[in-house]
């Protein structure tokens, strides 16, 4: 158990290792992008994150790694989310990104079963079959605008409208 630290990661996610850790109150600074990485077998109460996370799985999955994870009142107020998912949380207790433009939906594959959202560009398309084929566990999928826009070669507007229209929490920037 962790109480009060800061964690300075420079790590990449292949290297990085937390296992049955438990934090408290605690800071987790990626130093630099952390891609891919599975916060799913470590602890997280009252922390904030800081830095850039592209890919990370937060929480817990029952399924997978033991159900080991678990988030509570966490804040990634200074963070920069793209294509994250938070599972097994309650979204109500955590603080999402607001600095930067980001799409938070909540409960995805619940919101946007039987969605049908008419002609759409295939960026966008697949924006939506990505977010609505989530596990039935994933509380929240987060996604920063301008790396998703890029990603799926979509204009960043037309992307926050499309979100918009699957009621989704847009974070102004």
């Amino acid at each position: 158990v962790l109480r009060h630290c800061k964690i300075e990661c420079h790590l990449t996610a292949r290297e990085l290792v937390l296992i049955d850790a438990e934090f408290h109150n605690c800071t987790f600074v990626a130093k630099k992008q952390l891609t891919g990485y599975k916060f799913l077998r470590a602890r997280f109460y009252d922390c904030s994150f800081e830095g850039t996370f592209s890919g990370c799985d937060f929480g817990k999955r029952q399924d997978a790694y033991e159900g080991l994870g678990d988030m509570h009142r966490c804040s990634f107020l200074n963070a920069r989310l793209d294509a994250c998912r938070f599972f097994e949380c309650n979204v109500a207790t955590i603080d999402f990104p607001t600095k930067k433009r980001s799409v938070v939906l909540i409960e995805p594959q619940l919101r946007l079963a039987g969605v049908d959202p008419g002609p759409v560009s295939i960026g966008l398309q697949v924006f939506l079959d990505v977010t609505r084929d989530q596990l039935p566990t994933c509380s929240a999928v987060v996604d920063d605008v301008e790396f998703a826009a890029e990603r799926l070669r979509v204009d960043p507007e037309d992307l926050l409208a499309f979100a918009a229209k699957l009621d989704a929490r847009s974070q102004p920037s």
